[in-house]
C-alpha cells in the first residue's frame, strides 16, 4: 500500500470511528503528551460501544497527574505540559491510525516551521514529543514500530508482551513488568502448590503469544512441571474456538489448573461459555491483563472463578489520586474538559438529575471508585513522571545541548535510556530493552467472602525480584473451591505406588507398572526397580526386599523334634547300658566282653548320637568343622574297637588265626588302647589336613525367589575330595577286615560268640554309609539333613542293639545264663567240639596205613 493510499484509508477510519463516539480530549502545553488509550470498549462489528470505566480512570489519573507536574517547582519549572489524549476503543486498526495521525501531525508542524503555509493543514495541534499507550501489546506492537521510525518515545504501563523487549522497539519503555517475569511468578506459584500438570489458555495476539511461550520456557528449564496444551483465542469469530477449548477441557477431568492469558473481550466470552458447560471443577491462574476486567466482571462468573489465583501488579495505592477521584463531582469534571466523563455520570455514575436537568452527586461512590481504580494506575501516573523527568533532564540540566523543537522528541528519547527517579512504584530506572530493574507482583485470590458482598479479591501473598525466596505466598489465607477447602491437585498420571514403576510417556504423563519378582520400589513414584540381593526375595507387593526363607529344618518343626526325641532316647539307653555294666562289672558275660572296650564303644556311641544335633543345627563355619569330619572319626574309632574286640576273641579260641607279633598287644589291656589310638591316628592326620588344605565352608543353595539352603560343602577343590575319598577308602578297609575277623568267630560258645554281633553292627555301619554317602555327594535340600540325621541314629541304635542289648538282656532277664559253671559247661562243650573237629580234619590230613 502507497504513501497516498494509507492516508486515504486512515482519514476514512478517522470518520467512521469518529462519527461513532467522542474519540479525543485535548489540553494544550508547551510540550504535549500524547495518549492513546481505550476508553470505549470494541463491539462485534469493530466499532466502539460502552463505556469502559477502567480506562477513564486511567485518562484522569494522567490528567490528576499532569496537573500536578504542572504545579510544582522542582520539576519543569516554567515548562506545562499538554494533554492530548486518543480513544481507540480497544481497537488496534484505531489505534494505529491515531499513530499516524500523531506522526503526521508533527511532521506537518515540522514544514510549517520550515516556510510552509500553515493554512495547507486541517486541525494541526502542538506536536507532541512522547506518547503514553496502549493497552494491549499487540496495538502497542503496532504504533511503537511507527514511534520508532520517528524516534519518538513511547510509555506503555499496561502493555507486557516480551515481544517488546526486542531491539526493534528501540523507542519503548514501560513502567509495567514484562510478562518473562510474570512467567517466572506463574512457574513458581505452580512449582509451590505441586501442580505437575496445566493447561494454557490465551488470546491469539501479542499479549497471549509471548505470554504462554515464556511459561513454556520456564516449564522446559524447570521440567517440574508441564503443559498439557495450549489453545488460543481468535482476534475475531473466536466463540466457535471458545466452545472447542471449553469442551476439551471437560475432556481432561485430571487437568485442574488452568492458566489464562487473555484479555477483556475474549475473556468475556470464554467465561461465559464455560458457564454454560458447567466447568466449574477448575481453578484458574489468572494474568496480570485480570486487573482490567473490574470486578463486576468476575464476580458475574464466580462459578467458574471462585477459588481462583491472579496475579496482579503490586497496588501501590496513590493516595493522593484515590481521594482526587472520590471527590470528583460533575461539576468538577465538567470544568477539567474530559468529555467522558459527561458519559459516566449518566450512566455507570448512576447520576440523579434535578428539575433543571443538571446531575446531583457530591462525589464518586465507593462501587464507582472500584470501576474506575486499578492496580494499573500508579503505573500510569509513573509513566507520566517517567516523560516529565525526562523532559526536565533535557531542558533544565541540559543533558544534551542543541535542542531544537525538531529534535525534542529523539533527545528527549536519548534521556529517558538513563533516567532513575522516584514514582509511585518505587526507584524507577529503565534497562536498555525499555523494561524496568524491577518487578512487584501481588498473589491474589478470588473467593467468597461475608465482609464484601459476595465475591472479592484478597491479598495472599507477592513476588518480588529483590526478595529471597522472590515468592511469599500464605498457603492458610487461600480459600479453594475444594473440598474440606485443600490445595487442588493437577497432574497427569497418579504417582505409581510402591511396588511399581514409572513408565514416562513424556516428561509429565506416565504408566505404572508392577516391578518383576525379585525387584522392589520402596517410595511411591520411583522410575525403577532395584532388584533384591541374591540373598533375598521381593515381598508380595514388591515394596520391600526380605531374606529368602531357610529351608533348612528348624528347631521347631516336627522333623526336628522326632530327631532330638530318638536322640535324647538313644543318650538314655546309652546311660541304662553304662549303669547294667558298672553295676555287674565282675560277672562273666561284662568280663568277657572286655570292660575297657565296652566302656569305650558307649563312650563312642555317645559321640555318634551327637550327630543328628550336629546335622539339625543350621550351617556355620564352626559346625561345617565339625560335622563333616565327625561321621569319618565316630565311625572308624567304633570300627577299630569292634576289631580289637573280634580279634582278643578269635585269640582267646583261635589263636592260630593272627599273627604273633600283633597277638601280644591285642592281649595285653593296655596296650590295646594304644593299638585303638595308632587305629585312628590316621584319620586324625587325615581330618588335620583336610581342615587345613581345603576346609568345609558353608554353601547357600539359592532357589530364585523361593527359599534358600545352608549346607556344608565338603570341599571346594580336589585335594579335599582326595582327602574325604582317602579317609573313606580307610573306613571301608577297616570294615571289611573286622567283618572278616567277625566271620571267622562266629562258631564261638553263645556267651562269647560278640563277633555275630560285631558282625551285624558291621552291616548297619555300611548300610547307613550306603544310604548317606550318595545322598550327601549328590543331592541339595532339607531331605539330605534327614536322611544324615536318621542313618547317624542307626549308627547308635544299631550298635547299642546288637552289641549291649543281649547282653543286659542275659544280664537282667537270665542271670542263670552270667555265672561261672555256665560259662565253663559252655567252654567245656566248645573244647570238645574244637577237638573233633582238629582230629578229623588230622584223618583226613595222615591216614592210617
Amino acid at each position: 500500500m502507497g504513501a497516498a493510499q494509507m492516508v486515504v484509508f486512515l482519514l476514512l477510519e478517522t470518520a467512521l470511528y469518529s462519527s461513532r463516539a467522542t474519540t479525543r480530549f485535548y489540553r494544550p502545553g508547551n510540550a504535549t503528551l500524547g495518549v492513546i488509550l481505550p476508553v470505549h470498549s470494541q463491539t462485534a462489528s469493530g466499532g466502539c460501544g460502552e463505556l469502559y470505566t477502567l480506562g477513564l480512570g486511567y485518562i484522569e489519573a494522567i490528567s490528576y497527574a499532569i496537573e500536578r507536574i504542572n504545579n510544582f517547582t522542582d520539576i519543569l519549572p516554567g515548562i506545562s505540559l499538554g494533554l492530548d489524549v486518543r480513544d481507540y476503543c480497544y481497537n488496534s486498526k484505531l489505534a494505529m491510525k491515531w499513530a499516524y495521525s500523531i506522526v503526521a501531525n508533527n511532521d506537518h508542524i515540522e514544514l510549517v516551521r520550515q516556510g510552509l503555509s500553515r493554512e495547507k493543514f486541517e486541525n494541526l495541534t502542538d506536536p507532541i514529543v512522547a506518547v503514553i499507550g496502549s493497552m494491549e501489546s499487540s496495538s502497542t506492537g503496532n504504533i511503537a514500530g511507527l514511534f520508532q521510525v520517528e524516534n519518538m518515545p513511547i510509555v506503555s504501563p499496561f502493555s507486557t508482551s516480551d515481544e517488546l523487549s526486542s531491539p526493534y522497539y528501540s523507542s519503548f519503555f514501560r513502567t509495567i513488568p514484562p510478562d518473562s517475569r510474570q512467567s517466572e511468578a506463574m512457574a513458581d506459584i505452580i512449582e509451590h502448590f505441586k501442580w505437575a500438570y496445566v493447561a494454557a489458555i490465551a488470546h491469539d495476539g501479542s499479549y497471549g503469544q509471548y505470554g504462554v511461550r515464556a511459561l513454556e520456557r520456564e516449564a522446559y528449564d524447570r521440567k517440574t512441571f508441564c503443559i498439557s496444551f495450549v489453545e488460543f483465542f481468535t482476534r475475531s469469530g473466536y466463540k466457535g474456538k471458545v466452545e472447542t477449548i471449553v469442551r476439551k477441557l471437560l475432556l481432561k477431568p485430571e487437568l485442574k489448573v488452568i492458566v489464562f492469558w487473555s484479555n477483556y473481550d475474549q475473556t468475556d466470552a470464554f467465561l461465559a461459555e464455560a458457564t454454560k458447560q458447567n466447568l466449574t471443577d477448575r481453578t484458574f491462574l489468572l494474568s496480570e491483563a485480570m486487573a482490567t476486567f473490574g470486578i463486576q466482571i468476575l464476580k458475574k462468573y464466580s462459578s467458574v472463578l471462585g477459588g481462583s489465583l491472579a496475579i496482579l501488579p503490586h497496588d501501590y495505592r496513590d493516595l493522593e489520586f484515590g481521594n482526587h477521584l472520590r471527590n470528583l463531582t460533575p461539576e468538577k469534571t465538567r470544568q477539567m474538559g474530559n468529555p467522558w466523563w459527561e458519559e459516566y455520570w449518566k450512566g455507570a455514575g448512576k447520576c440523579i438529575l434535578d428539575h433543571e436537568g443538571d446531575c446531583q452527586l457530591k462525589g464518586v461512590s465507593e462501587a464507582g471508585y472500584q470501576q474506575l481504580y486499578s492496580a494499573y494506575v500508579p503505573y500510569v501516573i509513573d509513566a507520566v513522571h517517567a516523560v516529565a523527568h525526562g523532559l526536565d533532564k533535557l531542558y533544565r540540566h541540559g543533558a544534551i545541548r542543541n535542542v531544537t523543537p525538531s529534535n525534542v522528541a529523539q533527545s528527549l528519547l536519548y534521556c529517558m535510556k538513563n533516567l532513575t527517579f522516584g514514582g509511585v512504584t518505587g526507584n524507577v530506572s529503565f534497562k536498555t530493552s525499555g523494561d524496568p530493574i524491577n518487578a512487584h507482583y501481588d498473589i491474589m485470590n478470588f473467593r467468597k467472602e461475608d465482609d464484601c458482598d459476595g465475591y472479592c479479591i484478597k491479598n495472599v501473598g507477592s513476588w518480588k525480584t529483590d526478595q529471597e525466596p522472590q515468592l511469599d505466598v500464605n498457603n492458610t489465607l487461600i480459600k479453594w473451591k475444594t473440598k474440606k477447602n485443600v490445595v487442588p491437585t493437577s497432574e497427569c498420571s497418579k504417582k505409581c505406588p510402591a511396588g511399581t514403576r514409572q513408565s514416562f510417556i513424556n516428561r509429565c504423563c506416565w504408566e505404572c507398572f508392577q516391578c518383576p519378582e525379585g525387584t522392589v520400589s520402596s517410595e511411591p513414584g520411583s522410575t525403577n526397580c532395584t532388584r533384591c540381593s541374591e540373598e533375598q526375595m521381593s515381598n508380595k507387593d514388591n515394596t520391600e526386599c526380605v531374606s529368602l526363607p531357610l529351608q533348612n529344618i528348624k528347631w521347631e518343626d516336627t522333623t526336628a523334634a522326632v530327631v532330638l526325641l530318638l536322640t535324647g532316647v538313644g543318650f538314655a539307653l546309652n546311660l541304662i547300658v553304662l549303669g547294667v555294666f558298672i553295676r555287674h562289672h565282675d560277672t562273666p558275660v561284662v568280663k568277657g566282653s572286655n570292660q575297657e572296650l565296652s566302656y569305650l564303644l558307649l563312650f563312642i556311641i555317645s559321640l555318634s548320637l551327637l550327630m543328628p544335633i550336629l546335622h539339625l543345627a543350621h550351617p556355620t563355619a564352626p559346625v561345617c568343622y565339625l560335622v563333616q569330619p565327625w561321621r569319618y572319626l565316630t565311625c572308624t574309632a567304633c570300627v577299630s574297637v569292634l576289631f580289637l574286640k573280634t580279634n582278643r576273641l578269635v585269640r582267646a579260641f583261635q589263636t592260630t588265626a593272627m599273627p604273633h607279633w600283633f597277638r601280644t598287644y591285642i592281649l595285653d589291656r593296655k596296650r590295646q588302647l594304644v593299638v585303638v589310638f595308632f587305629l585312628n591316628l590316621v584319620q586324625f592326620i587325615l581330618t588335620l589336613l583336610w581342615l587345613a588344605l581345603d576346609p568345609p565352608q558353608v554353601k547357600k543353595d539359592i532357589t530364585f525367589q523361593k527359599h534358600m539352603f545352608l549346607r556344608c560343602l565338603p570341599y571346594t577343590t580336589s585335594t579335599g575330595l582326595i582327602i574325604r575319598t582317602v579317609m573313606f577308602s580307610y573306613f571301608i578297609f577297616m570294615s571289611l577286615l573286622c567283618t572278616l575277623y567277625a566271620f571267622k568267630a562266629r562258631k564261638l560258645p553263645d556267651n562269647f560268640n560278640e563277633t555275630r554281633y560285631i558282625g551285624f553292627s558291621l552291616y548297619v555301619l555300611l548300610v547307613s554309609w550306603i544310604a548317606y554317602y550318595p545322598v550327601d555327594s549328590a543331592l541339595e535340600g532339607f531331605y539330605t539333613t534327614i536322611v544324615a540325621s536318621a542313618t547317624a541314629l542307626l549308627i547308635g541304635y544299631g550298635l547299642l542293639g546288637y552289641l549291649f542289648f543281649p547282653k543286659v538282656f542275659i544280664i537282667l532277664r537270665h542271670p542263670e545264663q552270667n555265672t561261672t559253671e555256665s560259662v565253663k559247661a559252655e567252654v567245656g562243650q566248645f573244647s570238645l567240639y574244637l577237638a573233633s573237629s582238629l582230629s578229623k580234619i588230622s584223618n583226613k590230613v595222615d591216614p592210617a596205613p
